[in-house]
């Protein structure tokens, strides 16, 4: 594996988790794009396909955390998330997904989001709430993942990648 942010972490946990042999190559893994406390989860997506992933996802991501003895935590926080929009026609290929995919939703009447939740100081005219939703806990999940593949990663850069041998000769 090239890369060890988040995606790389996980990828490269569950490769050798399936029982792969897996070197994951990145100078300072985790300290990229995927820094930072958490990552939006949601079930609300334009394509039901999505949704249906979404939802094989928060299982992985429970099974995930059971797994890695170093998290005191469950790695996605469902605490829920809200999807706002300009106007309520917008949340329509949203509602259509989740209901296709018989996932919960909620669609909020206007004017009712700043009450609900009034820390954002918004009010948006249309608003949809995903209970199942949350958060990823990106840096416990970086760094248990990071503990747990010690042995597998190698602290180097890739400048490239060429075919070779029974696998790619890394550079």
């Amino acid at each position: 594996m090239v890369g060890g942010g988040i995606v790389g972490l996980c990828c490269a946990w569950w490769l050798r988790a399936a029982g792969a042999s897996v070197v994951l190559f990145d100078p300072s893994p985790g300290t990229g794009y995927s820094l930072g406390a958490g990552r939006m989860f949601r079930h609300a997506h334009r394509a039901p396909e999505h949704a249906r992933l979404a939802a094989r996802a928060s299982l992985l991501w429970d099974e995930m955390t059971n797994r890695l003895s170093q998290v005191d935590r469950p790695l996605l926080a469902r605490i829920g998330a809200l999807h706002t929009m300009p106007c309520r026609d917008a949340l329509a290929p949203l509602e259509g997904s989740l209901q296709e995919t018989e996932h919960d939703y909620e669609l909020l009447p206007p004017g009712s989001v700043a009450g609900r939740w009034p820390e954002l100081a918004i009010d948006p005219p249309a608003a949809l709430f995903d209970p199942h939703g949350g958060r990823i806990e990106a840096a416990a999940a970086i760094r248990a993942l990071r503990d747990d593949l010690e042995e597998q990663i190698a602290l180097a850069r890739v400048d490239g990648l060429r075919a070779g041998g029974p696998g790619p000769d890394v550079q």
